[in-house]
């Protein structure tokens, strides 16, 4: 069993309310379908019924069975499988030669069967799942916020909250919830074509998630991810690996099984079609958004204005400017530096602090606001501009201090930039700004981006990686490769 647990992108500019939303939703669909269970059979009664029909029917094999439990019961077989199957139990028992008795039976495996579909039609997977022969428009929505069970819940929220969030961050919360529900009911579009007859309700966020992985893909296509691993009772722990491996390897699993699976890629209780479907409108939808350079131009422009402007004291800066032109370049800093106080996140007040403190030769002072105007360029991607004002600050202010975090990540759009060797410094002054007490996950970071810059500097980072206690397995098999 593999699970992620994680990955490189650590951080985002704003609280992900869409995702946590949906998450929220996927909750009170669960609790709300153990309330309904409360106040009537339960799903494992219903299970339980619809199972205690069909074994009537496998010892009375002669009788007529209703369509809607045998798709239950000899879900997943092919026509040659169920009818093998029933071969062999006719060749046990066979049919009474008294027709009353067979009448007698027949009329209890209806009874049964009556009490089994009465309580799947109450139950709430049945009302609100999406059931391809019964769909309605509201169920193409409600499916996406039920679940089969506590684990399947986790499961998917698991992996909602390590990449919704992220592209939610990128693309905005409009965008994003519209992406989120087309997805879903894209993906169970793909469910029920070729389940058009099926009574078997599909359930679970799993098709809109897949989704958000495809998007992951293509925008974070680079990104390293951790997985825990655990092979029997023995073999267990950490890995990392590129989304574009991984990410594709899954999918291709998903397409294998739908393709392998009878009934229209369910298998297992899993919907594969969904996931296939869904991961293939996220990379579409993630490459028409990348073609058409909608992040860049429409929809970044908007979140600065969110992100940095909510609340701009205008007259403020429109003071400190005033002054600074006027030659009170002392009141000028005094002005920005409580402005940046005030805002923090304000680009256009942290790079006013800037020119100002670099033409009164005292461009240290503002340097910690440039540093995090770097950081959250780097993190809206737009990395040429973040290079741009990390070049003036190694100009004017060579040792402010900056986190290694922030380091890396500079290094990482120098070699996106075709600029290796100005990545190469910035990696020295990451190993120098993490020291001894560097997580090894970073400098493992450093070592990776090293190894084809700087052999000595990949093998140092490899090394101090090595050190650290808390350096899975193969992480450590990766920095010892590093070192040799």
């Amino acid at each position: 069993m593999i699970i992620p647990i994680g990955h490189e992108e650590d951080s985002v500019r704003r609280l992900p309310w869409v995702t946590f939303g949906v998450m929220l939703l996927c909750l009170a669909g669960y609790l709300g379908v153990g309330l309904a269970e409360s106040g009537g059979p339960s799903l494992e009664e219903t299970y339980d019924h619809a199972w205690e029909a069909f074994e009537y029917y496998l010892e009375h094999p002669y009788l007529t069975l209703d369509p809607t439990l045998a798709e239950s019961g000899f879900g997943g077989m092919s026509e040659l499988e169920r009818e093998s199957l029933l071969e062999a139990y006719r060749s046990e028992f066979p049919p009474p030669d008294d027709s009353q008795q067979r009448l007698e039976e027949q009329r209890e495996l209806d009874r049964l069967t009556e009490r089994a579909l009465a309580n799947v039609r109450e139950h709430p997977y049945q009302r609100w799942g999406l059931v391809p022969a019964e769909w309605s428009a509201l169920t193409f929505l409600t499916h996406m916020f039920l679940h089969g069970g506590l684990l399947h819940l986790l499961g998917n929220m698991l992996i909602l909250y390590l990449a919704g969030p992220f592209i939610e961050d990128v693309w905005g919360r409009p965008l994003f919830a519209a992406f989120y529900v087309i997805a879903g009911i894209v993906a169970a579009l793909a469910f029920l074509i070729p389940n058009a007859d099926s009574t078997i309700p599909m359930i679970g966020a799993s098709g809109a998630i897949a989704a958000v992985m495809g998007a992951f893909l293509i925008r974070y296509w680079n990104t390293r991810i951790k997985f825990f691993y655990i092979f029997g009772l023995i073999w267990r722990g950490t890995f990392s690996a590129a989304a574009w491996v991984m990410l594709p390897l899954w999918f291709g699993e998903q397409l294998f099984m739908a393709a392998m699976t009878s009934s229209g890629g369910i298998g297992g209780g899993i919907a594969y079609w969904a996931h296939v479907g869904g991961f293939a409108f996220g990379v579409a939808a993630a490459l028409a958004i990348r073609h058409w350079r909608i992040e860049e131009r429409y929809i970044e422009p908007t979140l600065e204005g969110k992100i940095h402007t909510t609340v701009v004291d205008n007259a403020a800066l429109d003071r400190a400017l005033a002054a600074s032109a006027a030659g009170s370049t002392e009141r000028a800093l005094e002005l920005l530096a409580a402005q940046c106080r005030a805002q923090p996140g304000n680009h256009d007040v942290a790079l006013a602090y800037w020119g100002v403190a670099v033409e009164a030769g005292r461009a240290a002072e503002a340097a910690p606001a440039v540093v995090g105007v770097v950081r959250d360029e780097l993190r809206g991607g737009h990395h040429e501009l973040a290079l741009d004002h990390w070049s003036e600050l190694v100009e004017h202010a060579p040792h402010a201090p900056v986190d290694a975090e922030v380091l890396i990540r500079i290094a990482q759009a120098a070699v996106r930039a075709g600029n290796p060797a100005g990545a190469t410094p910035v990696l020295r002054r990451a190993m120098l700004e993490g020291g001894t007490s560097m997580p090894a996950t970073m400098a493992l970071r450093i070592a990776r981006l090293a190894s084809g810059l700087d052999a000595n500097l990949a093998r140092g980072a490899a090394r101090l990686a090595l050190t650290r206690p808390d350096l899975g397995p193969h992480e450590r098999e990766q920095a010892q490769q590093l070192l040799a």
